[in-house]
């Protein structure tokens, strides 16, 4: 289980939890809640690709993480879940 300073956050509604299960199977870690940061879970170049990848497959065209001008999310702006849902 990872150690932050944090509180753990569960996530709170359908959306989230989908997301918390998709960084869970990519970072093979558990729980992961919705303040953890990707960095500090080991996240890097190839994981947020296939994070990425990961979260529109599963939302197709209607993910709730979105860049300006259209598909996914940048993790190096919004390294935590919930910065992507809130997005």
């Amino acid at each position: 289980m990872l150690q932050t300073d944090r509180a753990f956050l569960a996530p709170r509604d359908s959306v989230e939890l989908k997301l918390v299960s998709i960084w869970e199977d990519v970072f093979k870690t558990y729980p992961i809640g919705v303040e953890d940061n990707f960095f500090d879970l080991g996240g890097h170049s190839i994981l947020a690709v296939k994070l990425m990848a990961r979260i529109n497959k599963e939302f197709n065209e209607g993910a709730p993480v979105k860049r300006p001008g259209g598909k996914g999310a940048r993790l190096h702006i919004l390294p935590t879940l919930f910065a992507v849902i809130q997005r």
